[in-house]
C-alpha cells in the first residue's frame, strides 16, 4: 500500500496523468515453469482413462503458481517496453513509476 501512496503522491506533484485498469483473464495468460497435473473435468472424463491426469500448459485461477506466473509474464512485457526494472522495488520501473497489486495496476506517467 505504501508504494501505491507513493506513486500518487509522486504523480499528483508532478502533474502526470494517472491510469488505472483492470487486466481481463491475467491468471489464464502465465507461462508455468514447472510440471503441474489435475484431474480431467467432468465435461472431458469420456477422453481420459480411469486414472489419467491432465497436464497444464497455462496457469488457471486458483493455482497457487499462477500469480508468480502472471508477474512473471507481467515483468518481461514490462522489459521489453520500458527501462529495467529497479533494484529497491519490484513493481517500479525506471521513467515511469508504477503500482501492481494481483491483476490491477496504477500508471503514473510524465509523457
Amino acid at each position: 500500500m505504501d508504494t501505491i501512496r507513493v506513486l500518487l503522491s509522486v504523480a499528483s506533484n508532478q502533474g502526470w496523468p494517472l491510469h488505472q485498469f483492470d487486466m481481463k483473464n491475467a491468471f489464464l495468460h502465465g507461462e508455468l515453469k514447472e510440471e503441474v497435473y489435475m484431474e480431467a473435468l467432468p465435461g472431458f472424463l469420456e477422453h481420459f482413462k480411469p486414472g489419467e491426469a491432465c497436464r497444464l500448459k497455462k496457469s488457471l485461477y486458483g493455482l497457487k503458481q499462477s500469480p508468480r506466473a502472471w508477474f512473471g509474464r507481467f515483468t518481461l512485457a514490462m522489459k521489453r517496453n520500458r527501462d529495467d526494472q529497479l533494484q529497491t522495488n519490484r513493481h517500479p520501473y525506471n521513467g515511469q513509476p508504477e503500482a501492481v497489486y494481483e491483476k490491477k495496476a496504477k500508471l503514473a506517467d510524465r509523457n
